[in-house]
C-alpha cells in the first residue's frame, strides 16, 4: 500500500510534537531547577556570605567558598552597604 502525501505529513508532524514535547518537559525541569537554585542563592548563601564579610572574611575567600563570581558577590556586598571601590575602566 502507498502512503499517501497527507499521512507522511501526519507523520512528521507527531515526530515533531514529540520533539517538542521533550523540549518542553526538560525546559520545565530546567526552569524548576534554576528557581530552586536562585532561591538557595538568595535566601541561603547570600546572607552567610554577608555574615562572613561582617566578620571580616577575605572577600576572595568568601567568593571561592560560596563559589560565586567576583561581580555578584560585590553587588551582594554594595547592597548591605560593604564599602566597595569603583569598578576599574579598561
Amino acid at each position: 500500500m502507498t502512503e499517501i502525501p497527507e499521512e507522511a505529513e501526519a507523520k512528521a508532524l507527531r515526530a515533531q510534537a514529540a520533539a517538542l514535547r521533550a523540549v518542553s518537559e526538560a525546559g520545565a525541569r530546567r526552569a524548576e531547577l534554576l528557581r530552586q537554585a536562585d532561591e538557595i542563592l538568595t535566601d541561603e548563601v547570600k546572607p552567610l556570605a554577608l555574615a562572613a564579610a561582617q566578620a571580616g572574611a577575605d572577600r576572595s575567600r568568601i567568593r571561592q567558598e560560596a563559589r560565586v563570581g567576583t561581580r555578584l558577590l560585590y553587588q551582594w556586598l554594595e547592597e548591605a552597604g560593604f564599602p566597595v571601590r569603583a569598578k576599574k575602566r579598561k
